[in-house]
């Protein structure tokens, strides 16, 4: 028999690999952010180079991670359930989760990409591993097993419950290319897909080619790696390995600490490192009041809800890119200039810490206010502490400034959309 026999625990795993996948996402853009980019930052020219590439291709990882959580939040919604956008604080101890590796926000070294590889790794029984399995547990040690005992679960439901009884979310919920992004906008270049097959029969086989998605790009296939987050990992910490051995001075990421945490709320973890710098600290909640905003924005998207497609389309141009582009990656570069305490050596970084629970807004005239109103304090928020940085004349008094005309901006165009919509 298949580990997973029932619709609870076929849910529980697909919660769990979007819970894993949310975590890997903010491990390799804190991992991403940390590392230098330019010959001012004590790099040789051709070191510059390496590293601007590992940047390049550690955020292509860290954009596919989101796809595939969106993904797995359209196989969640294709079996009835809601969207699953949490996750515990970091860090989190090894055995969090039965895949028993430690989850950190932890910056560029030879550990983090070491940890990258052991999460990405194909499993060495990996033809063996889709056969049904024998323990009713849902226990995995690697990704590829979590997703190979989801797939034997969804082929032996589909079996036993049959495809309509299985498939019982609507598929308006799930968010895809076809369905949300406008033909013009190719250039996003998002690759998200669902179960939306008119026919129930025709269900499975989305399913399925999700998942072998989601392996492909993450381990690779099998006798084919080139291209999977497992090998470019690999052949980043080759560079790495070659640089360090050209010049044993070699210092690619930014000294930031492990881990940083704005104060100890009951939703974080022990082992995180304070960041007691004012102005830092400041950052820090402004990053975090993004990222709230962003994950409501997703939760509210990937929802069944009431939505025309125009209003969809608006919240995936907030949520999708200007909240990422605009808030997240910029911040998040930003603390990792900034001093963490009283050393001004030893810099922060982005906690990306969820404070309170994120649930999702039901009602929806209520819904877009509560956004509006987020959104608009991200602006009031960067612009107090843009004033702040240039009256101290912090370095990234300049940044910050052009952040918070971004994140005024945004906010703008959100509450101009919602004033021309007579029903919102």
């Amino acid at each position: 028999m298949p580990a997973i026999q029932s619709r609870k625990e076929l849910l529980d795993a697909l919660s769990q690999a979007a819970e894993l996948e949310h975590f890997l996402c903010c491990s390799y853009l804190y991992a991403g952010f940390s590392i230098k980019k330019t010959p001012d930052e004590n790099l040789k020219p051709e070191e510059t180079e390496t590293t601007r590439g590992w940047v390049t291709s550690i955020c292509l990882i860290a954009r596919q991670e989101m796809e595939h959580l969106g993904m797995v939040c359209n196989l969640l919604s294709s079996l009835g359930a809601g969207p699953n956008f949490l996750r515990a604080n970091f860090p989190q101890r090894k055995n969090y989760l039965p895949i028993g590796l430690p989850f950190e926000l932890r910056r560029f070294d030879l550990t983090s990409l070491n940890n990258f590889i052991d999460f990405e790794k194909p499993d060495s029984n990996y033809a063996s591993s889709q056969a049904s399995q024998e323990d009713p547990l849902i226990k995995y040690d690697s990704l590829q097993d979590l997703y190979n005992k989801i797939k034997n679960g969804f082929v032996y439901l589909n079996k036993t419950l049959g495809a309509e009884n299985l498939f019982v979310g609507p598929t308006s919920a799930q968010i895809t290319n076809e369905t949300l992004f406008d033909q013009t906008e190719k250039a996003y270049q998002i690759n998200l897909r669902g179960v939306v097959a008119k026919e129930p029969s025709q269900r499975l086989a989305q399913a399925l080619s999700i998942i072998e998605q989601i392996l492909v790009e993450g381990e690779g296939s099998i006798g084919e790696r080139q291209g999977s987050h497992f090998a470019r990992f690999l052949k980043i910490k080759e560079q790495y390995k070659a640089l360090k051995k050209a010049n044993e001075n070699f210092e690619p990421a930014h000294n930031v600490v492990t881990n940083p945490v704005t104060y100890n709320h009951r939703f974080n973890a022990k082992g995180g490192t304070p960041i007691t710098n004012s102005l830092t600290l400041e950052v820090a909640n402004l990053f975090n009041l993004v990222y709230e905003a962003m994950l409501l924005m997703l939760i509210r998207l990937y929802s069944d809800t009431n939505e025309t497609h125009d209003e969809s389309i608006a919240l995936e141009k907030i949520a999708f890119f200007p909240l990422m582009t605009m808030g997240i990656r910029p911040l998040g570069e930003v603390l990792m200039t900034m001093p963490c305490g009283a050393e001004a050596d030893l810099k922060a970084g982005p906690t990306f810490e969820i404070t309170r629970p994120l649930q999702f807004l039901p009602h929806r005239k209520a819904a877009w206010k509560v956004l509006e109103e987020i959104l608009a304090q991200t602006g009031e928020q960067a612009e107090l502490v843009a004033a702040r940085a240039l009256r101290e004349n912090s370095p990234t008094a300049e940044r910050l400034d052009f952040i918070a005309k971004s994140l005024v901006r945004n906010a703008k165009n959100f509450a101009d959309y919602i004033l021309g919509k007579e029903d919102i």
